[in-house]
């Protein structure tokens, strides 16, 4: 598979919000964590990351666990 095949399949992303002073979100996608201000923030970064570690894994031939389908 692509990178583009890749992102298009239905990871789950958890998403936390935090409380220690000040507001911030947390999602967590297979072994990725992003925290940002808001969730527009952490999902963006959450979503560049999964594409860094996915183009990565494909450069080093390392399998890519896909999505279990909520199993």
């Amino acid at each position: 598979k692509s990178l583009e095949e890749y992102l298009k399949l239905p990871y789950t992303i958890e998403t936390r919000k935090e409380s220690d002073g000040h507001t911030l979100f947390a999602l967590k996608v297979a072994r990725l964590i992003a925290v940002g201000d808001t969730v527009a923030d952490a999902y963006s970064m959450i979503e560049d990351a999964k594409a860094a570690w996915i183009q990565s894994s494909l450069d080093d031939g390392s399998p890519i666990p896909e999505p279990d389908g909520g199993r």
